[in-house]
């Protein structure tokens, strides 16, 4: 059996796979949670770059616990990745394809 890391990144390849805009979610999930996050432990300061390193353990030490919760449960954790980046605030962008003007 492969260890938890490893299933994780296998989860998350395979759901994006069904999934093309998962790494924007992913992304929309990791900036909305460090902006709560440097909220409650360091108010007032706006990053630029990277967050400071006891931020970035938390983060780490969250998405460590949601996806060994999520495989302990029977779930793939992109799944909840997905849902936790739709709570906070991410929106699928929809192609509109070309406009077409001057179709006769």
């Amino acid at each position: 059996m492969k260890d938890d890391d490893t299933k994780y990144i296998l989860a998350i390849n395979e759901y994006c796979e069904t999934e093309p805009a998962f790494m924007r979610a992913y992304m929309h999930w990791m900036a909305s949670r460090t902006a709560e996050l440097m909220a409650e432990h360091h108010p007032g300061i706006v990053l630029d770059g990277l967050p400071p390193k006891d931020i970035q353990e938390k983060l780490k030490v969250e998405e460590r616990d949601l996806y060994r919760e999520a495989f302990s449960e029977g779930r793939n954790p992109a799944a909840d990745i997905w849902a936790a980046a739709i709570a906070a605030g991410f929106q699928i962008k929809k192609h509109r394809g070309p406009k077409l003007t001057g179709v006769t």
